[in-house]
């Protein structure tokens, strides 16, 4: 039996970044995680919802949005957008903790679908 990998808000990557171009050379900008490993699938998968996006930090490492994602697991949900070369994009979550008083506010909405990514 498969498992999921992660639990998500997917999203349409061109036009993440068509809207927010990408600083870093690894671009990630398609979705924002709701959990990773998660034990059972507990949130409304193929529902159509909207992010709030909140704010930006860009810092040497990573280029991330700060978003309100009710579903995620995560202290500070986002969208990785990119990463420094060799920076995975998890790296997000301790930058976004480190750097919170430099993220710059925004007051956006992209929407997007709750999907599963599933182990291979």
């Amino acid at each position: 039996m498969m498992k999921p990998l992660f639990t998500m808000v997917r999203l349409d990557k061109e036009e993440v970044l068509k809207r927010f171009p990408p600083v870093h050379s690894q671009v990630w900008s398609h979705h924002s995680t709701i959990e990773w490993r998660p034990e059972r699938l507990e949130v409304p998968v193929g529902e159509k919802v909207d992010l709030e996006i909140l704010g930006r930090l860009t810092t040497p490492r990573v280029d991330a949005l700060l978003v309100k994602n009710p579903w995620s697991k995560n202290r500070y949900p986002h969208i990785t957008l990119s990463t420094a070369d060799g920076v995975p994009p998890v790296e997000s979550n301790r930058e976004l903790e480190k750097h919170y008083d430099k993220i710059e506010r925004l007051n956006l909405w992209i929407s997007g679908t709750i999907s599963v990514q599933w182990q291979s």
